[in-house]
């Protein structure tokens, strides 16, 4: 399972974030099990589980719902996509971009989310909340790893925790 030697341990419950903000460009990269999203980790069956990823790439991809950046900053989002390494990459909304996260025969399944946003005013960038917590459930921490202008930060956002700040 080359994808969990690459990104870290498989733990149900967290999923990594990376931040990146220089120049008034954001970059966010979101790691987890599958399982912290839907309520299983493999490719989809049924219908009924189907329609819960569908759900799911719905909900990640109104991506200003889930990831709110102070408007005084002015950002608009330049590039979002999902990916991950049991789903077939039209179920989540995008089209396909390689093989290499076709590997359906993996019983514990991760999703990688990737945003860009460009903001006007990039003084105004001072923090993110994050609102991933009431729509995911099975989610109980996210780790974030950031570099900004102001340095490199860590924190670890939970449902009493959800706005980092630089």
């Amino acid at each position: 399972m080359i994808g969990h030697d690459a990104h870290g341990a498989h733990q149900h419950g967290v999923a990594n974030m990376n931040i990146s903000i220089e120049h008034g460009n954001v970059e966010l990269e979101l790691e987890g099990a599958l399982a912290n999203f839907i309520s299983f980790e493999y490719a989809p069956k049924s219908d009924a589980e189907i329609a819960e990823v569908k759900a799911m790439a719905t909900q990640l991809n109104a991506i200003d719902q889930l990831f709110v950046l102070p408007k005084d900053a002015n950002c608009a989002v330049k590039n979002l996509g999902l990916a991950s390494d049991v789903i077939e990459p039209e179920l989540l909304g995008h089209k396909a971009h390689s093989e290499e996260h076709k590997h359906h025969h993996t019983t514990h399944g991760n999703l990688t989310m990737t945003a860009q946003w460009q903001c006007q005013t990039p003084a105004k960038l001072q923090q993110l909340e994050v609102k991933l917590f009431p729509y995911f459930p099975h989610l109980e921490h996210v780790e974030v790893q950031m570099i900004t202008p102001n340095g490199q930060k860590s924190a670890e956002l939970s449902r009493k925790n959800t706005v980092i700040q630089w």
